[in-house]
């Protein structure tokens, strides 16, 4: 009965998503601009899973409007923030990590228009974006830059999952690869909203081809 979340649900979900897709699954690899960013080890296992599944995988330039998302997405979450922790804000502040403080700090700063511009852009954008599962399954990036951070202090960086937090869309991160220290290293499966039936299809299906890959 929550207003904020869409009813949807199916008989037998997990019976059919062990189905898996009726055709052989293509997918979009988007590298995004942070592709830089991302370490030496890291790199290597991605590429290596691109070429592993190259008839399944074509590897895409980034499309232009992400970079907007990026800019909208931090508009949004810190507006949001200042507006949630506006009263923490002002009788604590100082308790307050730094992160929390500068975030909340530009969040009042930014204008309603800003903000309303910001939550318009999710449709256009997605828009732009559903037209992918024209002809893919799925689209692939990587979780995160490398593997899980050492110690408690960070959870690493959110570059590779912001545009798809902003789009409403499912993800899912796979550990199917290896990267420094042998730690598992995330592929990460997006998929088209209220899809979820052949989204899980497709990860069941991808996790179960590398698996055999590994064999």
């Amino acid at each position: 009965m929550d207003t904020s979340t869409i009813y949807y649900s199916a008989e037998n979900i997990l019976e059919e998503t062990k189905k898996g897709p009726i055709f052989e699954p293509k997918f979009i690899f988007y590298k995004t601009d942070h592709w830089k960013i991302i370490d030496k080890k890291s790199r290597e296992s991605f590429e290596y899973f691109i070429k592993s599944f190259s008839k399944n995988i074509e590897v895409f330039d980034t499309p232009s409007y992400f970079k907007d998302i990026h800019r909208y997405h931090q508009i949004i979450h810190e507006t949001d923030l200042a507006n949630n922790f506006s009263n923490y804000y002002k009788k604590f502040k100082n308790k307050l990590s730094k992160y929390m403080q500068t975030a909340i700090a530009n969040g009042n700063k930014h204008s309603a228009k800003e903000y309303a511009e910001a939550i318009d852009f999710i449709e256009t954008s997605y828009e732009s974006y559903k037209e992918v599962f024209q002809d893919y399954h799925g689209v692939l990036s990587p979780s995160s830059p490398g593997v899980a951070p050492e110690g408690l202090k960070s959870t690493g960086t959110a570059e590779f999952n912001r545009v798809w937090s902003y789009l409403g869309t499912p993800c899912i991160s796979l550990p199917l690869l290896e990267g420094e220290n042998n730690l598992p290293l995330g592929i990460q499966l997006i998929g088209d909203r209220y899809d979820d039936l052949r989204f899980l299809g497709i990860a069941n299906w991808l996790e179960k081809q590398c698996k055999e890959e590994n064999e």
